[in-house]
């Protein structure tokens, strides 16, 4: 029984600590993902591993494959390491940025 439908856009929120043993959940979540567009979203997380960027450069290539792929709200460090994985034509989103007060901007805004 196929249980993944085919979307328009899907998007991931991930969450707390992104180590090398989430990517590989994540690698075998998107096994059999259709969708147009998929979001990889970043910005709940509290920490991603470097250990875990391989896995997920490949999680990015295996979607590139069949989908549009945009990775949002990595921390500008993470964002370049993952560029320099060759990761293809998924869009690396500009980083979100804490400002004073807890708030979040994304870089490049006015």
């Amino acid at each position: 029984m196929d249980l993944v439908a085919e979307f328009n856009r899907l998007v991931i929120e991930l969450q707390d600590a992104f180590d090398r043993r989430a990517a590989f959940r994540l690698l075998g979540v998107i096994d059999g993902v259709r969708a147009a567009e998929v979001r990889l979203d970043f910005s709940r997380v509290a920490a991603v591993h470097g250990a875990a960027l391989p896995v997920l450069a490949a999680v990015v290539r295996r979607l590139a494959a069949i989908s549009e792929v945009r990775v949002l709200g990595l921390p500008a460090h993470d964002a370049i390491a993952l560029r320099q994985l060759d990761v293809g034509s998924a869009d690396i989103d500009r980083p979100a940025l804490p400002v004073l007060g807890g708030a979040w901007l994304v870089a490049g805004e006015k």
